[in-house]
């Protein structure tokens, strides 16, 4: 919606078609996240003056984040508070097998790499598809991964600091298992994702893609 008056008629839509099935919308549960196209000094003075959405002649919570399917949206349209979560995910991921496994002197490097890859890895990266990060926010990132990893392989913070993670990576594919740099994985998430959008435009042409491929497309991929 491009206004909130726009809101206002589609949540009334969606109320009556859910009422007409049977459901009820929750008030608590359904909040108001404005994102907003351009930066703006004052936020909170700005989203005082908006006009309230009401559901059922209850007025409805305005936020300025919401958790929708694991991923934190804002209202300034940043991801700053999605890379902080994602990182806390991916350190609690570490922790839950931290004694049992990555951390267990018995256990297999293999195996360590596998369920850390699986789990470390898939949740600092869920959802970067869509990610428009800084450099420095890259490096962020980077740099909670790369601790991670040393401490799977048993390298301490202070007397193997000098450690690369091109040794690290080396190490892995010895083992035939695929240990990326942060900036490499998000690169190729990002080309796996459009692959998606192109294979999603062949099998149905009203699908995902509002715009004319390129030329290069048309030629490769013969598109109408």
């Amino acid at each position: 919606a491009s206004s909130g008056s726009d809101s206002q008629k589609q949540l009334d839509i969606m109320e009556e078609l859910c009422s007409a099935a049977g459901m009820r919308i929750s008030h608590t549960k359904t909040k108001i996240l404005e994102i907003a196209h351009r930066k703006c000094a004052f936020p909170d003075v700005v989203r005082a003056t908006l006009p309230q959405i009401f559901l059922r002649g209850v007025a409805l919570e305005r936020v300025n984040h919401f958790v929708y399917l694991g991923r934190v949206y804002e209202d300034l349209g940043t991801i700053k508070s999605e890379l902080t979560r994602r990182t806390e995910m991916a350190w609690s991921g570490y922790l839950k097998h931290r004694q049992n496994l990555y951390e267990d002197p018995k256990a297999r490097l293999h195996a360590k790499l596998m369920v850390f890859n699986a789990v470390v890895g898939a949740n600092i990266t869920y959802g970067c598809e869509i990610w428009n990060p800084t450099k420095s926010q890259v490096q962020q990132v980077e740099g909670r991964h790369f601790l991670l990893v040393k401490k799977l392989f048993g390298y301490q913070y202070d007397r193997d600091g000098r450690i690369s993670l091109l040794e690290l990576m080396l190490k892995a594919a010895s083992m035939k298992i695929e240990l990326l740099p942060m900036e490499a994985k998000l690169f190729q998430r990002r080309l796996q994702y459009a692959g998606h959008l192109v294979r999603a435009r062949l099998r149905d042409k009203r699908a995902f893609i509002n715009c004319e491929p390129t030329n290069f497309f048309t030629a490769r991929l013969k598109l109408p």
